[in-house]
Formats: C-alpha cells, structure tokens, sequence
C-alpha cells in the first residue's frame, strides 16, 4: 500500500509472507513480517 502525502514524498507499507515446509525443529512454518517504509519521489 503506498500513500501519497505530498507530491514528492509517499508513505508505504507492506506485509510479507515467507513459507518453510520444512522448518527447523521448534519453528513455525510461516514467517509474516511487516515493513513500512518513506519514499521520495524525484
């Protein structure tokens, strides 16, 4: 998702999914993580 908030400068954000089918013993199968992030635009 990105959000402009001036007309140079954007706000994103984003989750990412990664999958193991197979993890190490103890882990889970499915790594989510969440990145937000400030763009510039020129």
């Amino acid at each position: 998702m990105r959000a402009a908030l001036t007309s140079r400068l954007a706000l994103e954000a984003k989750a990412q999914m990664a999958y193991n089918s197979k993890p190490a013993e103890g882990r889970d199968k499915k790594d989510l993580r969440y990145i937000l992030g400030v763009g510039w635009t020129f």
